[in-house]
């Protein structure tokens, strides 16, 4: 099972295809669904991944925020030897892509943004409440 270090976390990644690297995610590595994974590493190195906190990957103390996930999707390009890459993102994925081309745009192919909104601190802690 292939993981690293990345961002001070251990992630739990698969890597198919080979082409342009096209990072997936959701909320973990098995939110896209095998089909989707299939046909786009026919065309594209397809990455994805269980983000800290999810399935097989590092769960560290603390809070985390959306720069905490961008930072540990850095690390994952890092340890992959990925200069840049297209960054594919649905729900909380879509919010950690926008952040990730926010922090770190020279890393960043192109985003790709579906089913999310902007990370909404106030709007959270109103919910919670």
């Amino acid at each position: 099972m292939p993981r690293l270090t990345a961002n001070g976390v251990e992630l739990y990644y698969e890597d198919l295809g080979e082409g342009l690297p096209l990072v997936l995610q959701a909320h973990h590595h098995q939110a896209w669904m095998p089909f989707q994974v299939a046909y786009f590493s026919q065309f594209y190195r397809v990455i994805t991944f269980d983000r800290r906190g999810t399935g097989r990957s590092g769960s560290p103390d603390g809070e985390w925020h959306a720069a905490d996930f961008a930072a540990d999707l850095l690390g994952l390009l890092d340890g992959l030897d990925i200069d840049r890459a297209i960054v594919a993102g649905a729900s909380l994925g879509g919010v950690i892509a926008c952040q990730f081309g926010l922090d770190f745009p020279d890393r960043s192919l192109a985003l790709v943004i579906g089913h999310t909104v902007p990370w909404l601190d106030e709007l959270s802690r109103d919910w919670l409440d």
